[in-house]
């Protein structure tokens, strides 16, 4: 039964996602409340909750244009004449693996770094030399714009951010930096890592040729570290990539995969998956972070909505913002029995904030006014005015008033199949 219960509500959740994460769907998601579920806070961070965890790749993700890695070479070829030497054949080396499968292509895919290892080995890296490269890739690696008014927005959420690199990890680490991304948190449990990337060894200073690849294989057990550090659901979690290749193993275990894909980079990938449950695609993250962050507040209203809301109500609000709909468009366009439309779309929308709230209320749909005006008004013109007004404050926040005639089908098969249900107490955890 516990089964059929989950697989019921996972599917209730992707039904409405498809709305609630619609593009073309114009509504704000800002919320008057932080609703609290077992200890994880939505619509903002609550002090006695737990945060929520976002593990996100970086190049080609939060920076665009030349990688980490890739400056990293630069700048050790500037300081190592031996590197130099070795540049070109170094970053061909490194430019083949974006272009591997991290499955397929592992044995491949070891061998080049065993090669890439040995060769810096062979130019005597020293350590100081791979933390003056690794501060001056994070220095000048170029960021996606409003990356860090991004990070700053995730933080006031609640959320705390794991970067995941298959660069040197000492890169990230400094990337973090300029990030305010610290490379460890404490958790329940103690210290975790945040920030994970290939592992470069040395002793007594000197690079051993040994490189630990944090190259897509440890990812998942990265991620799944990270959120059992911070006791954070997998389906609550979020996971940021461009590559559905190196990165299917942690996108497949978040609750909402993002994908910032570089439109050059499709023709590559065509044919290829994107994996996860919930996801979305995302190119024009590369031009403006924010274009993410109002995706995740989404998210968080879409998991406050399927928390509070049962499918029951859903399926009422559903009906009655198509009887809304025709209401209103029906007293805009007549003139007898005017006032017959009027009294219905008061009855209508008096019903709505009975059903949306406490998500939505009077006061956060700023309607509170003119629905008094509107009771009280006997003049014809204005009245409509205000009707109009009115209907576009609750579109603006409620997305089911342009949801297409599937998702009433679906939740109406929903409702059906929960009425099978024996022990509908395992609905809501509480």
């Amino acid at each position: 039964m516990d089964n059929k219960v989950d697989g019921l509500k996972a599917r209730y959740k992707e039904t409405l996602a498809e709305l609630y994460l619609d593009r073309k769907i114009c509504y704000s998601p800002e919320i008057g409340y932080v609703f609290v579920k077992g200890m994880h806070s939505f619509g903002g961070y609550h002090e006695r909750t737990l945060k929520r965890g976002i593990s996100s790749d970086v190049d080609d993700t939060l920076t665009v244009g030349e990688s980490l890695t890739v400056k990293w070479i630069y700048r050790l070829s500037e300081i190592n004449g031996l590197v130099r030497r070795n540049r070109g054949e170094l970053l061909d080396l490194l430019g083949k693996i974006s272009f591997l499968n991290p499955v397929l292509d592992k044995l491949t895919i070891d061998k080049i770094i065993e090669t890439v290892g040995k060769k810096l080995a062979e130019c005597g890296m020293s350590y100081e030399e791979y933390k003056e490269a690794s501060s001056y890739a994070a220095r000048e690696v170029e960021l996606a714009p409003y990356s860090i008014e991004f990070i700053r927005g995730l933080d006031r959420m609640g959320y705390i951010v794991s970067l995941n690199s298959g660069s040197p990890e000492e890169c990230v680490v400094e990337l973090g930096k300029k990030l305010n991304i610290t490379r460890f948190g404490i958790g329940e449990s103690g210290v975790y890592k945040k920030i994970s990337g290939s592992d470069y060894d040395f002793k007594d200073t000197r690079f051993t040729g040994k490189i630990r690849a944090g190259l897509g294989f440890n990812k998942g057990m990265s991620m799944r570290n990270f959120l059992s550090s911070i006791n954070c659901s997998p389906t609550l979690s979020i996971f940021i990539s461009d590559d559905p290749r190196m990165d299917a193993v942690p996108a497949s275990m978040a609750g909402l995969s993002l994908w910032t894909i570089n439109v050059s980079k499709l023709d590559r990938l065509l044919g290829c998956e994107f994996p996860g449950e919930i996801k979305i695609i995302c190119p024009e993250a590369k031009n403006d972070m924010n274009i993410l962050l109002n995706y995740i507040k989404r998210w968080d209203l879409l998991n406050i909505v399927t928390f509070l809301r049962t499918p029951e109500a859903e399926k009422m609000l559903y009906n009655l913002v198509k009887r809304f709909k025709n209401t209103t468009e029906n007293g805009l366009n007549v003139k007898e029995d005017f006032y017959t439309y009027k009294n219905g779309f008061l009855d209508i929308a008096h019903q709505l904030l009975g059903i949306i709230e406490p998500i939505f209320n009077e006061k956060n749909l700023n309607i509170f006014e003119a629905l008094n005006v509107l009771e009280m008004s006997e003049n014809m013109e204005t009245d409509k005015s205000l009707m109009k007004d009115i209907f576009n404050r609750f579109s603006y926040r409620i997305p089911e008033i342009q949801a297409p005639e599937k998702l009433g089908e679906e939740l109406n098969s929903i409702v059906e199949e929960k009425k099978l249900l024996k022990d509908l107490d395992l609905w809501f955890p509480w």
